[in-house]
């Protein structure tokens, strides 16, 4: 028996089948709900030879901003880059077909098919009100992960005319307004995986952060990119960000500003 986990609906599911594909799916070794980070992601790479993304592929959290796509796009970047490190399989079941996206050491399944497995437990979405929203854009300059992370803390402090302020201590990033002595947000940058491809930023406080656990917060802001010849692949993502606002008056400010801001972000760094 060889293990493989499959990856569906934004939650991750552990399973057991025999190489190949032709015995019906067991039931289920372990399962649970987990945030979208790279300490999650590599642990779960690191204990399964192969990986099956079931597309489409959500967070699970009640707000969702940006195309499925897109998103889905940028987690098989994360989980492609995290599978190539440990030599694992990376597939995606789409259209009742499994595609082999990356070949890692073991040998790949021939074959899956989903539809043979009747025992899938129920399963919840992330506690509490969360959201998720994805941008992506192609541009031109092709920089690491990090330096689009350092390009847009830059651009906003010029972008909102000193309105916003993004101050830089040490790891993090402390965005702030004139008069408010206490942050709007606070940012830590986390090293869980050596890439130039990806720069995760764990939100750990501020007065508009509704999740209070710095030392193991849920809420990220992703930069990633993939090369592609002269240009250059951006996504940027917030998943599991948890307002502090009430949930409808955060859906008519912070929660439309956002998403503006980050698209705005890409239109003038694709030019």
């Amino acid at each position: 028996m060889e293990k493989l986990i499959i990856v569906g609906s934004g939650l991750w599911q552990g399973f057991e089948v025999i190489p190949g594909g032709q015995a019906d799916l067991l039931a289920s070794t372990d399962s649970g709900t987990y945030s979208v980070s790279l300490n999650n992601l590599t642990a779960i790479t690191t204990a399964y030879e192969h990986i099956v993304l079931d597309y489409p592929v959500m967070t699970g959290d009640e707000l969702v901003q940006g195309n499925m796509d897109t998103f889905n796009s940028m987690l098989t970047r994360l989980l492609k880059i995290i599978s190539a490190h440990h030599y694992k399989n990376l597939y995606i079941y789409k259209y009742n077909r499994l595609h082999l996206l990356y070949e890692g050491e073991p040998p790949p399944l021939e074959g899956l098919n989903l539809k043979k497995f009747k025992q899938q437990p129920k399963l919840s979405a992330m506690p509490g009100r969360r959201v998720t929203s994805v941008q992506c854009w192609t541009s031109g300059y092709k920089g690491a992960a990090d330096d689009w992370a350092d390009t847009y803390y830059e651009w906003l402090n010029k972008f909102t005319k000193g309105m916003v302020r993004v101050e830089r201590k040490e790891e993090k990033a402390l965005f702030k307004v004139p008069g408010v002595p206490s942050p709007l947000l606070i940012l830590k940058r986390k090293y869980p995986l050596l890439s130039k491809e990806i720069s995760e930023w764990a939100i750990t406080g501020g007065l508009l952060n509704g999740e209070k656990k710095e030392t193991d917060p849920q809420g990220r802001l992703w930069f990633i990119t993939c090369s592609n010849g002269s240009t250059q692949t951006v996504w940027t993502a917030l998943t599991h960000f948890k307002p502090a606002l009430p949930w409808f008056f955060y859906k008519k400010t912070q929660g439309l500003i956002h998403p503006w801001v980050m698209n705005t972000f890409g239109k003038r760094s694709s030019r």
